[in-house]
């Protein structure tokens, strides 16, 4: 009979801890609910829609013999995550380039990370209600959502879950060899969607060590228990050695030549830490490397101080799940707080708080728990916690909308980063771009050399797209000149190269154009795409030859082609005058009219669109769906134009 009341209460037990962790899924799942509405932002088009491994399926083994951002265009860029670009592969198999299934995806490995992270608040004795809480804390934490509503943030979630998984599946002991193999496999995991994951292994070898410390076991116990992992380790480092191999670049991402810089630590560590008593602020860009905020090296030399006192004075009071939260929570930041000189302009940025924040909830959830305890009253506890949760929902539903809509994101990322910082400016001019919206871009574009004349790299990134956005604009000559003192100063930069050689193209200059693509061919041999623009341009130069002198009454059909061959060279300017024209025509085929409408909605400069749209709109030629092409053009606007 006691056996069965155990049971029952067991159950019951059972079915109310399954029940808080559903309520903190819940919350989680309503604040990221608009996440799946979001389109693509920032690197997103680099790695998804302009990656070709990603857009066609490769061999499994291709994507674990090559680098994240992979290729000339990014040969500083030694990063090695392959599982991301192999989930990336996959999705866009099922999907698209609908970013939908994405977003969706993201927030889905957000919500395993959260459940994963209450499991081990479970285990490190924390009750189903505070685990509950605490693991609703790091789900709606405003901070961390750069990496569940951007696509690209998908590395540190992904190497989170599989860090977390390591972390509840390790045991130790001779019995449970079957766990440890799991959690070796969950580590290798984790390391092959970000480098990160270095920090899981400090993790679990506090954890074992602890353990190991406990049972009065000997060090050579615990290195036999951490075998599993060190061999995961050792096959993630024979990996990286072959892609390293297979891409002719150095094993270790480059460092930025910049040297170890101590202020720049302590600056990113205090950065860290307001971050976590500041969550209802997120940021896209935090500081920059070059610039000092000397209250934030204050705020970083005490925040070290205070950690190093806390683990003296509590160090034989510390169990091993808090070792081993307190080991991710550290190591994870070592690898981003720039003591390893790193190529990043920031000090620090939100998606490299989710490791680390998620090590801490794991320290915390004991002596929270333990706090939880001696509190007298549990409504007001009870009622503060519901209230600060609701508060972390709020702000990042709203911080999620901002990254609905990439002009949004980067505008509000523009009025909250100060000005020497470039990249918010460039996003949004990139954005802009992206829409057709050239003499917009080319606005936000001009004032950035004259107001940051000492940052050289970004400098020649800025006179690059001022030139594409002249060129698309038809300012050919002054698109050109610009690209040649880009290429004078810095030859290596292919972006550059392959907008000179359109550029040339566009202006109707077909031999300086395969010349230049010649010589891109000749100092870059393996760039296949210089070889693709030089086969582009002679094509483009044999159909322009055919077609008769342009002439303001030439036939419809004429003007039609000289359209097709100007939008087929990206020439938005030249094809958008010449699509218009013909829309406009009412003794123009209907079918050549339609077509004209499509583009000019699509890929069209957006003020001759909707000049043209809305003259046409009275009586639109036949089979135009002119509501599906005023949507099309609108969604290359913004709600207010």
């Amino acid at each position: 009979m006691a056996q069965d009341s155990r049971g029952v209460a067991e159950s019951a037990g059972g079915r109310r801890a399954g029940a808080r962790l559903v309520g903190a899924l819940g919350i989680v799942v309503v604040a990221y609910s608009l996440a799946p509405l979001g389109g693509l932002a920032w690197d997103d088009h680099s790695l998804i829609t302009e990656t070709p491994e990603v857009r066609q399926r490769q061999p499994l083994a291709y994507y674990f013999s090559h680098f994240f951002w992979s290729g000339a265009l990014h040969p500083e860029v030694q990063f090695y995550r392959p599982l991301v670009t192999l989930s990336y592969a996959v999705e866009y198999q099922i999907w698209g380039a609908d970013p939908a299934g994405f977003h969706a995806s993201n927030v889905v490995l957000h919500l395993v990370c959260t459940g994963l992270l209450w499991g081990l608040c479970r285990r490190a004795g924390a009750s189903p209600d505070v685990a509950a809480v605490l693991a609703a804390g790091f789900g709606l934490f405003p901070r961390l959502t750069e990496s569940v509503a951007w696509i690209s943030g998908r590395t540190d979630v992904a190497a989170g879950a599989f860090i977390l998984a390591a972390l509840l599946a390790h045991r130790r002991g001779p019995g449970a060899w079957g766990r440890k193999i799991v959690a070796a496999a969950c580590l290798l995991a984790a390391l092959l969607c970000k480098e990160v994951a270095l920090a899981a292994f400090v993790a679990l070898a506090l954890l074992q060590w602890r353990d190991a410390h406990a049972a009065g076991a000997r060090l050579r116990r615990t290195l036999v228990d951490l075998l599993p992992a060190i061999a995961a380790a050792a096959v993630y480092a024979a990996l990286r050695l072959h892609a390293a191999q297979m891409e002719g670049t150095p094993v270790l991402a480059s460092p930025s030549g910049r040297g170890p810089a101590p202020l720049v630590a302590l600056e990113a560590l205090g950065s860290y830490a307001t971050m976590v008593l500041d969550p209802l602020r997120p940021r896209l860009q935090i500081g920059l490397w070059q610039v000092r905020r000397w209250w934030l090296v204050a705020a970083g030399a005490l925040a070290l101080g205070a950690g190093l006192w806390a683990v003296v004075r509590f160090r034989r009071r510390l169990d091993q799940r808090q070792w081993s939260g307190i080991g991710l929570s550290v190591a994870s930041l070592m690898l981003v707080l720039h003591i390893v000189p790193l190529n990043l302009e920031v000090v620090a940025a939100d998606r490299y708080l989710y490791v680390p924040l998620a090590g801490l909830v794991l320290a915390l959830a004991r002596p929270v728990q333990q706090a939880a305890r001696r509190w007298s009253r549990q409504a007001p506890l009870a009622a503060i916690a519901v209230a600060v949760l609701g508060l972390f929902a709020v702000a990042t539903l709203a911080r999620t909308r901002d990254w609905i809509d990439e002009l949004r994101l980067w505008r509000e990322a523009v009025r909250t980063t100060p000005p020497a910082n470039e990249v918010p400016t460039l996003g949004l001019a990139h954005a802009l771009m992206q829409r057709g919206r050239w003499d917009e871009a080319l606005a936000v574009l001009e004032p950035i050399p004259r107001r940051n004349p000492g940052a050289p790299r970004a400098s020649l990134i800025c006179q690059t797209n001022i030139a594409l956005a002249l060129d698309k604009l038809g300012h050919h000559d002054r698109a050109i000149a610009l690209l040649r003192s880009v290429l004078r100063d810095s030859p290596e930069r292919l972006r550059a190269r392959y907008n000179l050689i359109l550029a040339y193209a566009r202006a109707g200059r077909f031999s300086e154009a395969s010349a230049q693509a010649r010589d891109t061919v000749h100092r870059f041999p393996t760039d296949g795409h210089a070889r693709e623009l030089a086969g582009l341009v002679e094509a483009t130069e044999r159909a322009f030859a055919a077609l008769p002198t342009m002439r303001s009454d030439e036939p419809a059909q004429t003007r039609a082609e000289r359209a097709r061959l100007y939008a087929g060279l990206g020439a938005a300017h030249e094809a958008s005058q010449q699509w218009a024209a013909l829309v406009l025509d009412p003794t123009a085929p209907a079918a050549l009219r339609v077509e004209g409408a499509g583009y000019l909605a699509v890929a069209g400069h957006v003020r001759a669109a909707r000049r043209t749209l809305m003259a046409i709109e009275p009586a639109p030629p036949a089979g135009l769906n002119l509501p599906a092409v005023q949507a099309a053009l609108a969604d290359r606007l913004e709600p207010d134009d």
